[in-house]
């Protein structure tokens, strides 16, 4: 089960949304690995008028069947009613339920007029309701373009928005394992920084053996990479200790610390304490 740590001011306003009266449009963005449907899924766990549905990257018509086979559980009466976005959307809110459209992206990809539609939804229909409708998404440029923009058709629609970052430092410490130094937290949280998905169940020494070598083939001609990096017969090449080690993210590897910025740091972070 993935570890949730954190995020009380966002669990906090999430849930006072859900309280207050009338209709809510929320809004979550941020990069992915950021746990955003967790975060979600977290605030409603009490709740039994939500309908929580992550879409796939596949055709419109496909993600308005599964939409509805998800729905189903909780309002099973959603299977009579006509399927198109503003249908059953508008079905839901009149049911003052809470409806999750996670990887909004994704459904805006296989129908480009679906911020528009529930521009409508909301303008006509969905004000007169209690009925909350969050979208969430990774894709930061096409959430903006949807929902934040001045010539967006949600701009300035939304209740809520949530521009979740990566955990502080204090936050992110709560993954790392009580046994590590104050050193090798600011390795690892140095590494991986404030990404729940990254640091959680990380262990030290597949941070320290992805990123030492890395930081040695860096610094040696691609040429030299085949030669042994110890003697004796079990003797590996740095190619073979590259292939074994497990792989950072690609985005972060160019993120990683040298090891003077890690004793930078270490100088810097001394006192931190152990838990």
């Amino acid at each position: 089960m993935e570890h949730f740590v954190d995020r009380e001011d966002e669990l906090s306003r999430l849930r006072s949304c859900y309280e207050s009266d009338g209709a809510k449009m929320i809004v979550i963005f941020g990069r992915r690995r950021l746990r955003k449907t967790q975060l979600v899924q977290h605030s409603l766990s009490d709740r039994e008028d939500a309908v929580v549905y992550q879409a796939t990257e596949t055709t419109s018509q496909i993600q308005l069947n599964e939409f509805v086979d998800v729905a189903s559980e909780t309002f099973p009466r959603i299977t009579q009613i006509k399927q198109n976005w503003e249908a059953l959307l508008g079905y839901l809110g009149d049911q003052n339920g809470i409806v999750v459209l996670d990887e909004f992206p994704y459904l805006i990809n296989a129908d480009r007029s679906l911020p528009s539609v529930i521009q409508r939804l909301w303008d006509q229909r969905f004000q007169n309701t209690s009925g909350t409708l969050i979208l969430v998404g990774s894709s930061i440029s096409m959430m903006e373009e949807a929902t934040l923009l001045g010539n967006s058709p949600l701009y300035e629609r939304f209740t809520e928005r949530l521009d979740l970052r990566p955990l502080d430092f204090a936050a992110a410490q709560e993954f790392v394992s009580d046994d590590y130094s104050p050193q090798e937290r600011i390795i690892t949280l140095g590494i991986f920084g404030g990404v729940p998905s990254y640091l959680d169940g990380v262990e030290l020494n597949q941070v320290l053996g992805t990123v030492l070598t890395e930081e040695v083939l860096s610094q040696k001609d691609i040429s030299t990479t085949n030669q042994s990096t110890c003697s004796g017969p079990n003797s590996r090449t740095r190619t073979d200790t590259l292939r074994s080690s497990p792989q950072l993210p690609r985005e972060r590897r160019h993120r990683t610390k040298s090891p003077k910025q890690w004793i930078s740091m270490e100088n810097r972070f001394q006192r931190i304490p152990r838990n």
